[in-house]
């Protein structure tokens, strides 16, 4: 019987892990890179919790360093009347 409820509970621990690990924040959200629009200072990533693309605003720099890379990121963001603006890419 403690043999059972270990496993029980060691099973409802490591199933609760990969959703803290992948969970976006209120202020970063993880994805792969779709688009790049240089004209309009604009990406747009696959976020990977949900899904769904997100558009950020960004700056020339993050712009550069997006465009170059070929894995996921992680983008720290701000919102600013409903838009999301990149302050930082990982």
């Amino acid at each position: 019987m403690k043999k059972s409820a270990s496993i029980i509970t060691a099973t409802v621990l490591a199933s609760l892990l990969p959703l803290g690990a992948w969970a976006c924040g209120e202020s970063n959200h993880i994805g792969n890179v779709t688009a790049v629009d240089t004209r309009a200072k604009s990406f747009t990533i696959m976020d990977m919790a949900t899904q769904k693309p997100l558009t950020f605003a960004a700056s020339d720099k993050i712009l550069l360093a997006v465009a170059s890379t070929k894995q996921a990121i992680t983008v720290n963001y701000r919102e600013e009347n409903g838009k999301l603006i990149a302050l930082t890419i990982e």
